[in-house]
């Protein structure tokens, strides 16, 4: 049971050929610039605004299916509108394509980047200089957008040969969508004959989840969630014809994770050494799953103050330790820990979690909400 604890716009693809046309007020000449954007290149956008609009007005010579809509941060849309006082301006184009977002950033001179949402490539850069329309504008961060849940992997150097950690999230009306190229932002220790390879993974999260009529098995094999470093967590069992817990085989390496068949790095128990601040955290998210709902480090308040802090526990059982398949070693049996079969219960607020707890099924159980990416039937 409880554990106690001590308290640049122009720039989409390669050869994109815009011109640009940037009206500032009545009173300001329009600003008419011509720019070859290229992969990786920079477009610059700079001008005067007496408001906190500009119109923008282009055309796109290489790729006419391009629209000309802007939708902002507050989901007002409409022909060239642009807001500098949101956080984020979403171009919408073509077909089969997700928006294209770019930050805001605060400060007299207002930055973005300019993501190819085909590609999931860093395709240029944009700036405004804000001038008049009451002072520099103010970014107003996306509520429903949990950006700032998942972890700047940037900043880290993967020892050669292997490449750095990439990682882009952003949200349409529906969806978290987190980018990534499936490299550790951590050491990689071979564990695995497996070598760690490059992945293009684009993951496409429930933004709003759904509670399922009754819960669903989560897949044998492949992710089943996603940590908030972009990397895939996978269940609590390994391959056939076996299906063992790879915790208790040992075969996982310090951050509880190894190499597939294909090189792709994943997960399949909680990865304490991304975070230095797990201990006693009450609201830190390590993952989301695919139906929506996240994934925590393992700990509650007590009481409504939050004075003392405990740890929950699973309800999946150690039965059978001498059998290979880690779901005939486990049992669920309701009421032996904290938590429901797919290892996470409704909170205060009324919002269900999942928590990632030390004993099986380390992440999930099954799946409490509708999931997008159902994998084969479960436990076997």
């Amino acid at each position: 049971m409880l554990k106690k604890l001590s308290a640049g716009i122009a720039v989409f693809t390669l050869g994109a050929l815009f011109w640009l046309m940037m009206a500032h007020s009545s009173a300001a000449a329009p600003l008419d610039v011509q720019q070859l954007a290229t992969l990786n290149g920079t477009v610059w956008m700079n001008g005067q605004a007496t408001s906190n609009t500009w119109s923008i007005d282009f055309t796109n010579i290489a790729y006419p299916n391009l629209s000309g809509v802007f939708t902002d941060a507050y989901g007002a849309t409409g022909n060239s509108y642009m807001n500098l006082n949101s956080n984020r301006l979403i171009l919408r184009y073509g077909s089969g394509c997700d928006p294209i977002y770019v930050g805001i950033s605060n400060g007299a001179s207002v930055t973005g980047v300019v993501y190819n949402a085909c590609t999931g490539a860093t395709t240029g850069q944009w700036q405004a200089t804000w001038e008049g329309g009451g002072g520099t504008p103010t970014p107003t961060p996306d509520p429903n957008c949990p950006t700032d849940t998942f972890i700047d992997v940037s900043e880290y150097q993967q020892q050669p040969p292997y490449p750095d950690p990439v990682l882009n999230v952003y949200c349409d009306n529906d969806h978290i969508i987190a980018e990534s190229n499936g490299i550790p932002n951590f050491e990689f220790v071979p564990i695995t004959p497996n070598q760690l390879q490059e992945q293009d993974y684009t993951w496409m999260i429930p933004l709003n989840p759904q509670e399922a009529a009754q819960p669903s098995n989560i897949p044998l094999l492949g992710p089943v969630a996603i940590a908030v470093n972009g990397l895939p967590i996978f269940g609590p069992n390994e391959a056939p014809p076996t299906y063992g817990d790879p915790f208790l085989d040992g075969i996982l390496d310090y951050c509880l994770g190894h190499t597939a068949q294909f090189g792709n790095y994943h997960f399949h128990a909680r990865p304490e050494c991304l975070f230095t601040d797990i201990e006693g955290n009450t609201s830190l998210i390590l993952g989301y799953a695919f139906d929506g709902y996240p994934i925590m480090a393992p700990f509650i308040c007590a009481d409504p103050d939050c004075n003392e802090v405990t740890e929950v526990q699973s309800s999946w059982v150690l039965v059978n330790p001498g059998a290979t398949n880690a779901w005939v070693q486990h049992q669920y049996i309701e009421g032996a820990g904290d938590l429901d079969q797919c290892n996470g219960m409704v909170g205060p607020d009324g919002d269900y979690r999942y928590y990632a707890t030390d004993t099986f099924p380390y992440f999930l159980g099954c799946y409490h909400g509708v999931a997008e990416l159902p994998g084969p039937p479960g436990p076997p």
